[in-house]
C-alpha cells in the first residue's frame, strides 16, 4: 500500500450540500416507474425493513391482524425484526411451490398481517412466483413486503407485485461502499398505500444529509455499473460452471427457481440483466481455498470491485458452530461454506484466474 495515500486529502465525489435526499429519491422514482411520493429514503436498508414492518404491522394490527409468514431463507436481521417485533411468526422455506402458502392462507385466515420475502433470497438467489404470491396476498388481505437489495432495482421490477419493497441503496445503487441509505418504495396501486405513507415517516429514520448528496453522486451511474456487473457475472458463470474445483453453483436466472425470477427481470438488449451475485460451493477444503483467494473479503455486497463473504461464518455462526445449527443447515441442504461472491466490474478473467489459483491451492496436500 502506498502510504502517501494516507497523508494526502482524499476526496469524495458529492453533489451541492442538502440537494442529495431529493435527487435521489426522483431517480429511485424513475428506475421504478413511481412518483417521488411513493419513494422513502432511510438512514440505512435495514431501517427501511423495520419502518415497512411496522407500518404494515399498525395497519393490520387495528385489523385484528398479528400473523406474519417468513418467507424463504432470509437474512439475519430480516429474521430478527420477525422475531423481536411480532407476537406471532410462521417460517416456510419452500418458494417453488406455494401450496405451503395457500394451506396457512386456510388455517389462519383473517389472521395474516403479512409476507416477507427478499428477491431473490440471500444467499441462495432463490425467487418466489411474486406474481402469483401477490394475487393470492391480495385475497387473503394480507400485505406483501419485499426486500429487493439483492435483486436491485435495475435488475428486477418488483414493485407491481408487491405492495411495498425495500432496497438498501448502501449496495448495488451505491456501488462504492462507502454510504448507508435505504429505500422503501410503496405500490400506487396497493391498498395499503394511504395508510402506509403517513406512518412510514415514524418508523424511518431520514439518512444522513452528507449519506445522501453521496449518493445522488453515485445513483446516476447505477443501471450502468449493473450492466457491466452483469456480463461479468455471465462470463464467469460460464467459466466455473464446468470448473471441476466448484461443487455447485447458485444463480438468480438459472437453476429451479429461475422461471419465477425472469418473470420480474428487467432486460438489457433483449437479454435477461443477471443480478450481481453467485454463490457457490467448493468442491476441495474451504479453509484452503478461502485463505488462499486474493479477493477483497467483507461482510457486504454491491460493491464495483469484487468482495467475498463465508456466508453462514459471517451470518450465521451460531448455526456453524453448533451440531444443532448443522443438522438445521444439512435439512434446508445449506453448505456451511457457501462462498457468496459480489461479481465486480474488474476484467472476469484476473477474477477467474484468482479463484483458479485458490482452488488449486485448496486442492494441494501439504
Amino acid at each position: 500500500m502506498d502510504r502517501k495515500l494516507l497523508l494526502d486529502e482524499q476526496k469524495e465525489e458529492r453533489v451541492a450540500p442538502g440537494t442529495g435526499e431529493a435527487l435521489v429519491q426522483k431517480e429511485m422514482g424513475r428506475l421504478n416507474g413511481l412518483s417521488q411520493t411513493d419513494v422513502f429514503l432511510s438512514a440505512s436498508g435495514m431501517n427501511g425493513i423495520y419502518g415497512a414492518f411496522r407500518g404494515i404491522q399498525e395497519i393490520q394490527r387495528a385489523r385484528g391482524r398479528d400473523l406474519w409468514i417468513q418467507l424463504g431463507w432470509l437474512y439475519v436481521d430480516n429474521i430478527l425484526i420477525l422475531e423481536k417485533f411480532s407476537s406471532n411468526s410462521i417460517k416456510i422455506y419452500e418458494l417453488n411451490d406455494l401450496s405451503q402458502v395457500q394451506k396457512v392462507f386456510q388455517e389462519h385466515s383473517g389472521r395474516i398481517a403479512g409476507i416477507i420475502t427478499e428477491v431473490p433470497t440471500n444467499p441462495l438467489l432463490q425467487t418466489p412466483d411474486l406474481v402469483e404470491l401477490y394475487k393470492l396476498c391480495q385475497e387473503e388481505g394480507c400485505a406483501l413486503l419485499a426486500d429487493i437489495s439483492v435483486g436491485s432495482s435495475v435488475c428486477i421490477d418488483a414493485i407491481p407485485y408487491c405492495d411495498v419493497a425495500v432496497e438498501s441503496l448502501t449496495k448495488f445503487a451505491s456501488g462504492s461502499c462507502d454510504v448507508m441509505m435505504g429505500a422503501v418504495m410503496v405500490n400506487p396501486q396497493s391498498s395499503f398505500r394511504s395508510e402506509l405513507r403517513n406512518l412510514l415517516p415514524e418508523f424511518l429514520e431520514a439518512p444522513f444529509e452528507a449519506d445522501a448528496d453521496r449518493m445522488a453522486a453515485r445513483i446516476p451511474g447505477y443501471r450502468e455499473r449493473m450492466i457491466r456487473i452483469g456480463e461479468n457475472l455471465n462470463a464467469l458463470g460460464r467459466r466455473w460452471s464446468e470448473y471441476h474445483g466448484v461443487k455447485k453453483l447458485y444463480r438468480a436466472d438459472q437453476g429451479p427457481w429461475a422461471e419465477n425470477y425472469r418473470k420480474i427481470a428487467r432486460r438489457h438488449n433483449g437479454e435477461v440483466l443477471p443480478g450481481g451475485m453467485i454463490t457457490m460451493e467448493v468442491g476441495s477444503s474451504m479453509e484452503r481455498v478461502y485463505d488462499a483467494l486474493q479477493i477483497l473479503k467483507g461482510p457486504s455486497f454491491g460493491t464495483d470491485f469484487t468482495l467475498v463473504m463465508l456466508y453462514m461464518y459471517l451470518a450465521h455462526y451460531d448455526l456453524v458452530s453448533t451440531p444443532e445449527g448443522r443438522s438445521q443447515l444439512k435439512e434446508l441442504n445449506m453448505d456451511p461454506g457457501l462462498f457468496r461472491i459480489s461479481i465486480g466490474m474488474e476484467d472476469p478473467d484476473s477474477i477467474y484466474d484468482a479463484f483458479e489459483r485458490a482452488f488449486e491451492s485448496g486442492s494441494s496436500v501439504t
